[in-house]
């Protein structure tokens, strides 16, 4: 079993479902934080409870999309899928946390892996 794509369900083995996103690099994630700093996700507003992102606690997906940590968590104990769908475009993702956003917009290195 390939180690970029960690445990698989019986139905992933046997091509009956989609393989989980692998994990990405770090220079994978500078790319994708720099996608949201450009679009302006990380300052904005969550699209699952459509507040401030302010200075809470974030979570940055692989796609890109930004979400409090709390509101992401939530929407994820509510997935009925066996993979993990972006609630803004729904691409499968891995994710990372987000301590905080203006060291991030700064390149302060500022983030861990999940």
């Amino acid at each position: 079993m390939p180690a970029e794509h960690g445990r698989r369900t019986l139905a992933q083995l046997r091509g009956l479902a989609p393989l989980p996103p692998k994990k990405l690099t770090e220079e994978e994630w500078v790319g994708v934080e720099t996608s949201a700093l450009i679009r302006g996700d990380v300052t904005g507003h969550c699209s699952i409870c459509m507040e401030n992102l302010g200075t809470s606690d974030q979570i940055l997906l692989s796609c890109s999309h930004t979400f409090h940590k709390k509101c992401i968590e939530a929407f994820e104990r509510f997935n009925i899928y066996e993979i993990s769908l972006c609630p803004v475009c729904r691409d499968d993702y891995t994710k990372i946390n987000v301590f905080n956003v203006k060291q991030m917009a700064l390149g302060d290195g500022r983030f861990f892996v999940d």
